[in-house]
């Protein structure tokens, strides 16, 4: 794989990348970054699917922190 990384995205939370190809399909590899709590670099949280994951995650970020594992779609009472 290449570490060739493009970014479509990127918010206070999350960064979307393609990072390269997939070696064995030739497809884009997608993938959810998050910032490290301490020190200013960004890390793999989440390997998405495919670019239709990617794109839905991007529209929806309560998605998006779903897959990374934070609270998401909270009910206001």
């Amino acid at each position: 794989m290449s570490e060739q990384v493009k970014v479509l995205l990127e918010t206070e939370d999350f960064r979307f990348v393609i990072r390269g190809k997939i070696s064995h399909n030739d497809m884009p590899d997608y993938r959810i970054q998050t910032k490290h709590p301490r020190f200013d670099v960004w890390r793999d949280s989440v390997l998405l699917d495919n670019g239709i994951q990617c794109s839905y995650a991007m529209e929806d970020l309560e998605y998006a922190k779903m897959l990374v594992g934070l609270p998401a779609y909270i009910k206001n009472e």
